[in-house]
């Protein structure tokens, strides 16, 4: 009673002689001993929720389980063996060991509810979290189609006929016709120049043949009214630039008709107009020479901005099949993205599997209770009753071991992201 135990230790020598010695040894305190058989059901009580929670080996798990069990089972063993030898102390140790195994269902409980708050706050928040990342990615994946479908509109865009729209080798090709229809243009009037400056000549000889046949009324003003005639004829198709030339034929005709009279005064008027013809052959024929010089330049030139066209038009198509390609690989990135959340899914379902290892933990806390209450009530007399209540604790524990030792089914058996199977249940 005092804490300590009297052993005695009895030697004898070699003739026989009997030497006794006795040692005090510190006694275990009685309290103390519940605890020492508690510690192992407990610990491996508590080392179960982990070897689930970090998925180790389903032998080991089973082996745990087992080895948890037997040791409650041990445990109540020894609370119902130690009941046949009580003393007056042993009702306070009995208390004790009542007090403990509520504690012992207390944290038992909280535990259990713990990791199922826990549980259900990772599944919102991953919830939560992969909803969100769901949507950005779809938007991005949204907005990089309509960017390569807006690309695609701007580059080759068809309208409701069929018609093509903005096309650079279709507008290169159709400048370049339009350049070449030009310098062909600049070719025909620098042509038509020149036959204007021959004409010209012709007019000035013609009226050289005028002085010469003044003496001849009649037949100057024949040959005045037909070169009259053919001048009117030479401006009309020189255009704009033979306006000059009709004003000429007109006083030509006139002069013709009043030849006799007027006699001196065509003279006078053939010197005029042989000196104004000599500066409007001189004009055309600078208009004729710049029109070449301009027709060839606008045909270089032309040439060299059909190549530039045509550069920046293989420029364009270099960058839009970039564009494009980059768009093909962000949908193939958006969509192993969008692949890669399914883990929501797979998390989700695999901390549902928690939860029966959490409710088989609780099956074993309530049987614990059980146990416990059939301990208090039966108030540690070892009878027929109580052997036949741990019986059917015992058939009870066995029963539910071969349910336990059934592997729970799990939705989602895959250890990665890659490409899985549906499994129907």
């Amino acid at each position: 009673m005092n804490g300590r135990d009297d052993v005695a230790i009895v030697a004898k020598d070699k003739g026989g002689t009997a030497d006794t010695a006795t040692v005090t040894l510190p006694r275990t305190p009685m309290y103390s001993r519940p605890l020492i058989r508690l510690a192992a059901p407990l610990a491996l009580t508590l080392l179960f929720p982990f070897a689930v929670g970090f998925d180790w080996p389903a032998s080991v798990r089973w082996a745990i389980l087992a080895t948890m069990t037997l040791s409650w089972l041990g445990f109540a063993a020894w609370v119902t063996y130690s009941q046949f030898r009580r003393n007056p102390d042993q009702t306070r140790i009995l208390r004790e060991q009542d007090q403990l195994l509520n504690e012992l269902r207390t944290f038992v409980s909280n535990e259990v509810d713990g990791s199922r708050s826990e549980v259900e706050r990772a599944r919102e928040l991953i919830r939560q979290a992969v909803s969100g990342l769901g949507g950005s990615f779809e938007a991005m994946n949204r907005k990089s189609r309509q960017q390569s479908q807006a690309l695609a509109r701007i580059v080759d865009r068809a309208g409701d006929d069929g018609s093509a729209g903005v096309d650079v080798a279709r507008f290169a090709q159709h400048a370049s016709s339009r350049m070449e229809q030009l310098v062909e243009a600049l070719e025909q009037v620098s042509g038509q120049s020149t036959n204007t400056v021959h004409h010209i000549d012709e007019m000035a000889q013609h009226l050289d043949g005028i002085f010469a046949l003044l003496e001849d009324v009649k037949s100057i003003a024949d040959q005045t009214n037909l070169l009259a005639l053919n001048a009117a004829i030479e401006a009309a198709r020189a255009g704009e630039a033979g306006r000059g030339f009709a004003v000429v034929a007109d006083e030509v005709r006139n002069l013709s008709e009043r030849s006799t009279t007027f006699n001196e005064q065509i003279r006078k008027l053939a010197h005029s107009s042989k000196e104004s013809i000599a500066k409007v052959r001189e004009t055309v024929s600078q208009l004729a020479s710049r029109h070449m010089d301009r027709s060839r330049e606008a045909r270089h030139e032309s040439a060299a901005m059909l190549e530039n066209v045509a550069q920046i038009n293989a420029s364009l198509g270099d960058g839009m099949r970039e564009i494009s390609e980059c768009a093909r690989s962000i949908d193939g990135s958006v969509a192993e993205a969008v692949r890669a959340l399914q883990f929501e899914d797979i998390a989700t379902q695999t901390l549902s599997g928690i939860h029966t290892h959490l409710d088989r933990l609780t099956a074993i806390n309530r049987e614990a209770v059980a146990l416990q209450e059939l301990l208090h009530r039966n108030g540690g007399v070892y009878d027929s009753d109580l052997v036949a209540a741990l019986a059917k604790v015992s058939n009870r524990l066995r029963d539910m071991r071969v349910e336990w030792e059934r592997p729970p089914h799990k939705p989602v058996a895959q250890q990665g992201m890659g490409a899985g199977t549906v499994e129907l249940f």
